[in-house]
């Protein structure tokens, strides 16, 4: 997903990945309920496309892209790179593609968790979400395109596909837990060795995996893949250029080892706040939240008012101490290590 930085001047709480990932959450809520009841492959004219273009992927991530001027060639288009699509899944979109295909192209959405692969689906294969009059979202498969996902998904090539490209999916996470963010440009040279199949050589549909599977900014014209806790892009654009263009091949078990040995100090803060935190957080996300502002050099005081925000009541020293040692154990992204955030 595209990120849009918030302002620095924001209180603290407010750039914790918890946070804004909620509010990614609740746009996302916020555009399935205001959709219109039109949707592809139901009826559709050709005087209409201009009001359900704006909501493709094609619109949003390549608005230079020509506006479809029949609804049948673009029907016609997703059928055809429905087979590539398919390999390009997200893991939770993986559990919706199943959820649909038993139970016939309509399901429930359970939880927000949903929101935001379901809306990966209207942008990329136009399912289309009905409103429940108990306020729920159904989320229903046109036939062409569900009778299409039965035949696609029992060829012999699609699990051996789709593991390929979760490894791929798997060590870019680890790069970017390890780094905190990793140009595009490098992603897909290793997209293209690592596949080394067919759709290796479909760059924009590499290109789609990775902004659908991360979080990303472009800054001066170059994409760049992000941690999902990152707040501040600006300590990037000094270090893209000498940036390793051999980071797939690289052993990461280093740096994650060294988050590894903080575990004992999370374990410990989660036990000193789990009952005096609000009701609607979770101890051990607030603990995960305050090591991520701490990977990204935050100072102290800003750990501290997160952590002031999201009790009940005012810290004790020992939290105060704990939260001390988080901060000093905690290892910091190279490319933050020499400047604090402000």
């Amino acid at each position: 997903m595209l990120r849009i930085f918030p302002s620095s001047s924001l209180p603290w709480y407010e750039r914790t990945m918890s946070y804004m990932q909620s509010a990614e959450l609740e746009q996302a809520e916020n555009w399935l309920r205001s959709l219109q009841p039109l949707h592809l492959f139901g009826g559709c004219r050709d005087q209409e496309i201009s009001k359900l273009w704006p909501l493709s992927y094609d619109a949003m991530e390549y608005p230079q892209h020509p506006m479809m001027e029949h609804v049948s060639d673009w029907e016609n288009g997703i059928l055809e790179r429905l087979p590539a699509e398919l390999h390009l899944l997200t893991s939770a979109e993986y559990g919706l593609l199943h959820r649909l295909i038993v139970q016939k192209g309509r399901i429930l959405l359970f939880n927000r968790a949903e929101l935001s692969p379901c809306v990966s689906f209207i942008r990329r294969m136009w399912a289309y979400p009905i409103l429940q009059n108990n306020g729920t979202i159904l989320l229903t498969m046109p036939d062409p395109v569900l009778f299409a996902l039965y035949e696609h998904t029992d060829s012999p090539d699609f699990l051996q596909h789709s593991y390929r490209y979760s490894e791929f999916l798997k060590k870019t996470e680890l790069i970017l837990l390890a780094q905190g963010y990793l140009p595009m440009d490098i992603a897909l040279d290793a997209f293209a060795k690592i596949i080394g199949q067919e759709y290796a050589n479909n760059l924009d549909l590499a290109e789609r995996l990775l902004k659908i599977s991360c979080d990303y900014t472009v800054m001066h014209g170059q994409t760049v893949l992000i941690h999902s806790s990152i707040f501040d892009s600006a300590p990037f654009l000094s270090s893209l250029e000498t940036y390793p263009r051999d980071i797939y091949d690289a052993d990461l078990e280093k740096s994650l080892d060294d988050w590894n040995t903080c575990e004992e100090v999370f374990q410990i803060l989660s036990g000193l706040i789990c009952h005096a935190v609000r009701s609607d957080i979770q101890p051990d996300e607030l603990v995960g939240d305050l090591a991520l502002l701490a990977r990204q050099n935050a100072p102290f005081d800003g750990l501290l008012d997160t952590l002031k925000a999201s009790l009940l009541v005012h810290p004790s020293h020992e939290m105060i101490s704990c939260l001390h040692m988080l901060k000093n154990h905690v290892p910091v992204w190279p490319v933050f290590q020499s400047e604090v955030v402000s």
